[in-house]
């Protein structure tokens, strides 16, 4: 995993086929120890890294909101390949990513139920719902909003948190219209970069 040059998705290409380093992932998720984890997401490559740091996230690890400000003090640019599509990204941006699209995901479920119980109670015909193993989630709604208001305030309180991390956290709340009530610590980075999309989000909160 080590000399992997970058982070890929399950399949690859326009035949989809399996990444090798996916699979090693997939065994590394199984048989490492926490400690491992640990070692390989503070001593590993960039790669190693954000394997170990996703895995992490998944076991909900008590050392996660540690990793997380480790990753903020060194933030590595990490290359992503998704499919046939590749791109740049950082370590702390991906460990946030993995834990807002986890809060998407709960509230989609939720959604689901909620949606299916309305039409039993109309008398009507549900779908049934169906979620396959690998996308079960030990993390509940209140224990994710937890984990992902620790997260914001860490790359808020951290005055070197990059422009494009900073960008990801007003864009995701901006999008979901979560008005956070820390919003005006973007201030300071509104003034450093510029940014239209952290202008946009402060001002959707001050409303």
């Amino acid at each position: 995993m080590s000399e992997n040059d970058q982070v890929e998705s399950m399949y690859e290409g326009y035949f989809l086929q399996e990444n090798p380093i996916y699979r090693c992932y997939m065994d590394l998720k199984n048989i490492a120890t926490d400690k491992e984890l640990e070692y390989m997401a503070h001593q590993g490559n960039p790669v190693a890294k954000t394997y170990a740091g996703k895995i992490i996230f998944l076991r909900k690890s008590k050392s996660l909101q540690e990793l997380f400000t480790f990753f903020l003090k060194n933030n590595e640019q990490v290359a992503i390949l998704e499919g046939c599509i590749g791109s740049d990204s950082f370590l702390a941006d991906e460990l946030y990513k993995l834990a807002f699209r986890e809060k998407i995901e709960i509230d989609r479920t939720k959604w689901k139920y909620q949606r299916n119980d309305s039409i039993i109670k109309a008398g009507g015909k549900t779908d049934k719902i169906v979620f396959p193993e690998n996308n079960k989630t030990l993390w509940t709604e209140t224990e994710i909003d937890s984990l992902l208001v620790g997260f914001e305030q860490a790359v808020l309180n951290n005055l070197s948190s990059s422009k494009t991390l900073v960008e990801l956290l007003a864009e995701n709340n901006f999008y979901s219209e979560i008005k956070r009530p820390y919003y005006q610590k973007l201030i300071y980075f509104e003034e450093r970069y510029h940014s239209e999309m952290i202008e946009q989000y402060i001002d959707f909160c001050s409303k």
